[in-house]
């Protein structure tokens, strides 16, 4: 299960990808400007609320695995305080597209398993070995990049430093077979239902 995590005006570490929430009146709040129990109240769909990590840690952390996404560099040391608390730290990795984040995670809970997250951008600049590198130098277990702009030389290359390959998004069957072909360890998905024929083969 990979979610991203920032933090709400209390500093609770709360689970959602964008910077705002849409409130019940239309209008667009800053999840920094909302304590975890306001935004626990909150219909983001489907009748559903945003979670803080403790409550989905508490209700899954037994059953899946989790990739916890850092958004934020001072949600840091409180997102490892709560792993290491419920102690999932073997079922429990943490992935940022922050350099710092990840290096401060490797300087506090080293246990705990480490994704650098690279987007198309970044990656096109740097280029793959770079990249790579910086991963490596972080002592990630996982590398991360933009579907789109991997290769088979970055999945080798990333490989031979240890790291499993793990792309995002993909959501598409066609693109999912091309990376498990290229020899991809995994894939981040929006639909992970239309994958399990492949998992299984």
């Amino acid at each position: 299960m990979e979610c991203d995590v920032r933090l709400a005006k209390d500093q609770v570490p709360v689970i959602f990808h964008d910077e705002a929430v849409r409130l019940p009146d239309g209008r667009e709040k800053p999840i920094r400007e909302l304590d975890h129990k306001r935004l626990g109240t909150i219909d983001i769909g489907g009748g559903e609320a945003i979670p803080t990590l403790k409550e989905a840690l508490r209700r899954f952390g037994v059953r899946l695995f989790f990739d916890v996404e850092i958004k934020e560099l001072d949600a840091v040391k409180k997102v490892l305080n709560i792993i290491n608390t419920m102690s999932l730290s073997g079922r429990t990795m943490v992935s940022s597209f922050i350099p710092e984040a990840l290096q401060t995670a490797r300087d506090i809970a080293p246990q705990i398993e480490r994704g650098l997250l690279v987007d198309r951008l970044t990656g096109g600049i740097m280029g793959g070995k770079s990249a790579i590198k910086a991963a490596a130098m972080l002592g990630c277990a996982f590398f991360l990049p933009d579907y789109r702009a991997l290769s088979g030389k970055w999945v080798t290359a990333a490989q031979s430093e240890g790291m499993k390959v793990v792309p995002w998004t993909v959501n598409r069957l066609e693109d999912g077979k091309a990376l498990i072909e290229n020899g991809v360890d995994g894939l981040i998905s929006d639909r992970p239902d239309q994958f399990h024929f492949l998992l299984r083969s």
